[in-house]
């Protein structure tokens, strides 16, 4: 099993991810679906720089080497 972590969540100008399992991909969606960040990555821990962002609730998709992990983050 993977466990993601996401914080601050709320958070403002950055957000701290960390897995369990490699993340190979990080992606960050408004809404509506529409890719806002996208990182490639080959950490246990990484971080979106989010101050170009506007405020609201965006999905985080963690892609690994075993699937595909979504969560919420909310900016304020």
């Amino acid at each position: 099993d993977n466990s993601v972590q996401l914080y601050p969540n709320p958070g403002t100008d950055q957000v701290q991810l960390e897995s369990s399992i490699r993340m190979e991909g990080v992606r960050l969606m408004n809404l509506q679906g529409k890719v806002m960040l996208e990182l490639e990555t080959n950490q246990l821990e990484d971080q979106l720089n989010t101050a170009s962002l506007p405020t609201g609730l965006y999905f985080v998709e963690i892609t690994t080497r075993e699937g595909r992990w979504i969560g919420r983050w909310l900016k304020k």
